[in-house]
């Protein structure tokens, strides 16, 4: 599977007590390789990205990342 899990995070707060967070949200996907990844999400991107305009109108910021340490 190009996903083997995947969570969401809320943003709670800033740096300072207080403070709006960075983020209002985060997702995290678990994937075995990268290229799995892209393999299998390809086909579902185009519907993917356009929900995203029912639930909020801001621009999504993409990045990929490698666990180093667990």
């Amino acid at each position: 599977d190009a996903c083997l899990r995947y969570e969401i995070d809320k943003g709670l707060g800033g740096r300072e007590p207080g403070s709006a967070p960075e983020f209002v949200a985060a997702c995290h996907v678990y994937s075995p390789s990268l290229e799995i990844f892209q393999a299998g999400f390809g086909a579902a991107r185009p519907g993917i990205a356009a929900d995203v305009a029912n639930y909020t109108d801001i621009a999504p910021i993409v990045q990929f990342s490698e666990i180093v340490e667990a």
